[in-house]
């Protein structure tokens, strides 16, 4: 299945990819439902992918982590799944679509990952604690 990206969609890895160069680490994109988030965090997994880097994508729920696979495997990308709940675990893949529920304390297991995308990044907690700050304290760059 080919995909085109919409132009939102192009505009808003650019956008990342933008901020990353004038030295913003963890850059926010707000979306709304519909909008195509799943597929702009594929975007971004290609051109890491491309860069020799490999990526992972956080989600709470099962459907979420579908959804993300789903779309990076619709740019071509061998993507794998680690979600206790659906029964899959890959901790080596160059895409991870993963629920953080499963490894939030099993981040150093992924071994190098150049970029972390968080699904519904307004669920992280606005202190240091939680599954997302756990996890993400693994990966300090």
């Amino acid at each position: 299945m080919h995909v085109t990206l919409r132009p939102h969609q192009i505009a808003a890895a650019d956008a990342v990819e933008e901020a990353w160069r004038a030295g913003i680490k963890r850059p926010l994109v707000d979306a709304c439902v519909g909008s195509g988030k799943s597929l702009l965090y594929a975007e971004l997994a290609r051109r890491e992918w491309e860069r020799g880097g490999r990526s992972l994508i956080l989600s709470h729920t099962r459907e979420l982590v579908l959804q993300n696979a789903a779309a990076c495997r619709m740019l071509g990308l061998t993507t794998g799944i680690n979600a206790a709940a659906l029964g899959e675990r890959t901790w080596r893949a160059p895409v991870i679509s993963a629920a953080i529920q499963s490894v939030y304390r099993h981040a150093n297991a992924f071994g190098p990952i150049a970029l972390v995308c968080i699904d519904e990044s307004h669920l992280l907690n606005h202190s240091e604690n939680g599954m997302y700050h756990e996890f993400l304290r693994g990966f300090p760059q």
